[in-house]
């Protein structure tokens, strides 16, 4: 898995729903960026996370 924002492959797990397993929180060790798996492919893709809020890890 790549962090949408940074695209780093430093990724971990955070947290996950209490209930059913209806969600996960991952969180980027690379950029601290943290988003859920249900989001839209605009906010879990990097090819489609917008350009505006890249980050250059360099």
């Amino acid at each position: 898995m790549k962090c949408p924002r940074c695209e780093s492959e430093k990724v971990n797990l955070l947290t996950k729903a209490p209930v059913d397993d209806a969600w996960e929180v991952y969180i980027c060790e690379t950029c601290t960026l943290s988003w859920r798996n249900t989001e839209g492919p605009n906010i879990t893709d990097p090819e489609k996370y917008d350009k505006r809020f890249k980050l250059n890890p360099a």
